[in-house]
């Protein structure tokens, strides 16, 4: 699976402070187009988001362990879309990719740990995925009250 060009790749190589917004709008629109019901447009972007969140590990390697959580989070989305059309073959292909990208990855766990929930979503009955899928992204909404130093 291979959604940025290398000419794009290259680019944000160059230009590192643009991965991290274009992930965002990436993933943004993806889940726009998911709640839409547009699981190929939303799959196309969610492919995106992946591919520059893995530039952010290759440009940030002493901080990758902070990446992980994001990256896993963007990865269950996809995962849910793909299996919505009916994409078993790729969500297979999906899962590996990431978890291979994690064993280059100094962690506190093991990989295994971390895409728990990744194979999690691959595996539950998708009625109760969806639900989850919903509380997590309802919850990540929700303002966090925080002291600010």
């Amino acid at each position: 699976m291979k959604f940025l060009c290398d000419t794009c790749k290259q680019h944000f190589l160059e230009n590192q402070n643009e991965i991290r917004p274009f992930w965002a709008k990436t993933v943004h629109m993806a889940r726009a187009h998911a709640a839409e019901g547009q699981m190929d447009k939303a799959v196309y972007f969610y492919g995106n988001g992946l591919d520059a969140y893995e530039l952010l590990f290759q440009t940030s390697e002493s901080r990758a362990v902070l990446l992980v959580d994001g990256y896993i989070l963007s990865g269950m989305e996809m995962v849910l879309a793909l299996r919505k059309m009916g994409f078993d073959r790729d969500v297979e292909v999906l899962v590996q990719r990431i978890s291979d990208l994690l064993t280059q990855v100094e962690l506190p766990k093991s990989v295994a740990w971390y895409i728990q929930p990744l194979v999690d979503v691959t595996n539950q009955p998708i009625c109760a995925v969806n639900v989850w899928m919903q509380q997590v992204l309802e919850q990540m909404a929700v303002p966090q009250s925080q002291a600010v130093h």
